[in-house]
């Protein structure tokens, strides 16, 4: 994805709305091109989004990654997989509602 697309189509119709609604929202991005790119970054910093510094190469460190993995270990042990994206969203959602608060408090 490009900079220019990676502004439009995901900071600008999705974070900039959310992080204007809610107070104390620190966004985080790895260091993919399009998110390290001068116009990505000109473009958070303009519409006063804080972003959590990220060292380069360090998959492990992203709290994200062990939540895509619990998720993708909760849909394989399904009895009937996803067909389509709404069936996704929903056992994602159900999935999401059993997170143990332990998951991701320290």
């Amino acid at each position: 994805m490009k900079a220019q697309a990676y502004v439009q189509d995901v900071l600008q119709a999705h974070v900039v709305p959310y992080t204007a609604m809610q107070r104390d929202i620190v966004f985080q991005q790895h260091n993919a091109r399009a998110h390290t790119a001068r116009y990505t970054q000109q473009f958070l910093e303009q519409s006063n989004v804080q972003v959590l510094p990220w060292p380069a190469l360090s998959p492990d460190l992203n709290p994200s990654e062990y939540l895509w993995d619990y998720f993708q270990r909760r849909l394989d042990c399904q009895d009937h997989r996803p067909q389509n994206a709404d069936d996704l969203e929903h056992s994602l959602r159900r999935h999401w509602k059993s997170i143990p608060r332990h998951f991701y408090r320290p």
